[in-house]
C-alpha cells in the first residue's frame, strides 16, 4: 500500500487561503467630524473647532472579531485667546493624516450590528497654519513628532441590503498624541497635551 506524505506547510497555506476567502470582507468610507481634546486647565485658554475630514477602512472577520486597517484625515482649529498673558491671540488650523487599525467585537440583531473595541493610529504627517496678526505661518509636522494613538471605538451598522449599509461610530483617545507637550508660555505646572476624538459617518459594503 502506497503511503502519501502530507506537507504541513502546504496544508496550512491552503487552510489560511480558505479562511480568508470564506471570511467576511468589509469596506467602509465616509466623513469624520472630530479633532482633539485638552485637559481642563488648557481649555481655559484654547477653544477647539472641529472640522470635517474623511476616512476609509478595509476590514475582515477573524473568528468572532473584525480586524481592519484604514486611513484617516483629521481637521481642527485651535483658537487661543488670553488677555492674562500678553494679550496673546492666534489661531492654528491643523490637518493630520493617520494610518489606523482597529479590532472590534460585533453583536448582530436583525439588520443592526452593534460593536465595540480598540483602535490604534499612527500619524503619517500633519500641517499647521498659524494665523497671528493677520499673518499666516505654515509648519509641517513629521510622523516622529507624534506618539502612537490609542483609544476606544464604539458604533453600530445598519444594513439596507445584504451588501450595502451605513455605519456610525465614536472614537475616544486616551493617549497623549504629541511627543512634546504644548507650550503656551503661561504660568502653569500642567503638562499640556492633546488626545484625539471623533465621530464617523460611513457607507458600508460587506461581502
Amino acid at each position: 500500500m502506497k503511503i502519501y506524505k502530507i506537507n504541513i506547510n502546504n496544508f496550512l497555506m491552503a487552510f489560511m487561503l480558505f479562511s480568508f476567502l470564506s471570511a467576511e470582507i468589509g469596506l467602509s468610507g465616509g466623513i469624520n467630524y472630530g479633532g482633539i481634546t485638552y485637559n481642563e486647565e488648557i481649555s481655559r485658554h484654547i477653544s477647539i473647532t472641529n472640522e470635517i475630514g474623511f476616512n476609509v477602512n478595509l476590514e475582515k472577520s477573524i473568528g468572532p472579531t473584525l480586524v481592519a486597517i484604514g486611513y484617516l484625515q483629521q481637521n481642527y482649529i485651535e483658537n487661543f485667546n488670553s488677555q492674562d498673558y500678553e494679550n496673546s491671540t492666534f489661531k492654528n488650523s491643523v490637518t493630520a493624516n493617520y494610518i489606523t487599525g482597529y479590532i472590534i467585537y460585533p453583536y448582530e440583531i436583525w439588520k443592526f450590528r452593534f460593536w465595540g473595541g480598540i483602535q490604534l493610529g499612527k500619524a503619517l504627517n500633519a500641517s499647521m497654519i498659524k494665523t497671528e496678526n493677520s499673518i499666516d505661518t505654515e509648519t509641517n509636522l513629521e510622523s516622529s513628532d507624534y506618539n502612537l494613538d490609542f483609544g476606544f471605538l464604539i458604533g453600530s451598522d445598519f444594513m439596507i441590503t445584504k451588501v450595502i449599509g451605513s455605519r456610525f461610530s465614536y472614537y475616544y483617545g486616551i493617549s497623549k498624541v504629541l511627543k512634546e507637550n504644548v507650550d503656551l508660555n503661561i504660568d502653569s505646572d500642567d503638562n499640556f497635551n492633546i488626545m484625539n476624538v471623533g465621530v464617523n459617518a460611513q457607507l458600508l459594503l460587506r461581502f
